[in-house]
């Protein structure tokens, strides 16, 4: 199951649990996979750290400043190149318009902390914190492409698998690709400290790792079951990053299904990097597990597709048999 890269233990294949749709057919068909918002998963934890203030004060609101004036510069800077690309000392004006701004929010932020019943500092320090956790969604703004380690799991099948009438596509990495892809890390603590926020802005690659685990890669042991890895790119449907090596399709799902991707894929064997196999999952006659068998395309292709009217005929010309033997 696992290959060493670079130091680093790999899965040899990873799985995609599918629907049986057309919108699966079509990213089989054009190699694409999708890079889904964390905004749409079904874990109300997915990527939201609790904020631990491990610094001063002082040093909270730079992490803020800092954050906020990356992301209003890339704004005003799109802003101004939509009106005039080739405005003189824009670079200058832009840098103004973005410390203005930046200015005006922080003495809100100190108006607000001077309510009465508060104390200034934990009031301001609450709000940052707040603030920089909004920041932080915003300055990534990644979209998630996960996959498993295994093909068999019951409860992956039923929730992601269409109830055992979908598919699992087996990836391999493509060499000629460069593949990011970490793994998940279960029952760890959601804090992400302020000073890791800050060594990332420094450009420290530890901080950096720091950061983006506890936005995309750590989740509940409640999870621990899927035994999920992921890649991190722009949200929307993208050009695969693997090669398809095996499709598992489920207990489940039809042989109108089965047969449309296997003979669909057919005149293309010669585009992968090795041939792809298919099977199809059925349950252990021995325990709570499942089981897979090779599909023999020959038998799918022998019987696919059905016509009603070579059917009947096959009938008649078998009444015509016993007629004369009659």
């Amino acid at each position: 199951m696992y290959e060493y890269s670079s130091g680093l233990k790999m899965c040899k294949i990873y799985y995609k649990y599918r629907s049986a749709n057309w919108q699966t057919i079509e990213n089989i068909f054009e190699d694409k996979v999708y890079f889904a918002s964390p905004l749409d998963f079904n874990d109300p934890f997915e990527s939201s750290p609790l904020i631990e203030n491990d610094v001063s004060l002082e040093d909270l609101e730079i992490a803020y400043r800092e954050l906020l004036r990356r992301r209003l510069q890339l704004e005003i800077k799109s802003a101004a190149n939509m009106v005039n690309r080739f405005m003189r000392g824009k670079d200058l004006v832009i840098e103004h318009s973005v410390q203005k701004k930046i200015e005006r929010i922080i003495e809100n932020i100190n108006y607000q902390a001077t309510e009465p019943g508060f104390l200034f500092d934990e009031a301001k320090t609450h709000d940052l914190k707040r603030r920089i956790f909004e920041e932080l969604v915003l300055f990534y703004n990644k979209g998630i492409f996960c996959v498993s380690e295994v093909w068999n799991s019951i409860l992956m099948w039923s929730h992601y698998g269409d109830s055992h009438k979908g598919v699992c596509l087996g990836y391999q990495n493509s060499l000629d690709k460069e593949l990011n892809i970490r793994r998940i890390s279960y029952n760890r603590s959601r804090s992400l400290k302020i000073s890791s926020i800050l060594g990332m802005l420094r450009d420290e690659e530890e901080e950096r790792n720091n950061v983006e685990t506890a936005l995309f890669f750590r989740k509940s042991s409640s999870w621990k079951y899927e035994r999920e890895w992921r890649c991190l790119s722009r949200v929307g449907l993208q050009e695969s990053m693997f090669n398809i090596c095996e499709i598992v399709f489920g207990e489940k799902c039809s042989f109108t299904y089965i047969y449309t991707i296997i003979k669909g894929l057919e005149p293309f064997e010669d585009r992968f990097k090795q041939k792809i196999k298919f099977y199809r999952t059925t349950r252990s006659p021995k325990n709570y597990k499942m089981i897979r068998h090779q599909i023999d395309t020959d038998e799918i292709f022998h019987h696919y597709p059905i016509s009603n009217s070579y059917i009947r005929s096959q009938f008649n010309d078998m009444n015509n048999l016993f007629d004369k033997n009659d």
